[in-house]
């Protein structure tokens, strides 16, 4: 599989970072992958709080193990 561009909108304490971020994922990757490249390009308390924060699109809340 390919890789693929993911935008990532951010809101609250994450907005400090800008209002967002675009992701390469290469492969076929969860929303646990996403979260966790994220939060190697964040910085301090903002990478620790990737892990407890949602993603979601327009429309819904994504779980964790979700591609």
């Amino acid at each position: 599989m390919g890789s693929k561009q993911v935008i990532v909108q951010f809101y609250g304490a994450f907005r400090s970072s800008g209002a967002e971020m675009v992701v390469n994922l290469d492969g076929q990757n969860t929303v646990a992958d996403l979260k966790s490249s994220l939060a190697t390009r964040l910085a301090g308390q903002l990478s620790m709080l990737v892990g407890d924060s949602v993603i979601a699109t327009g429309t819904r809340i994504l779980s964790d193990s979700e591609e």
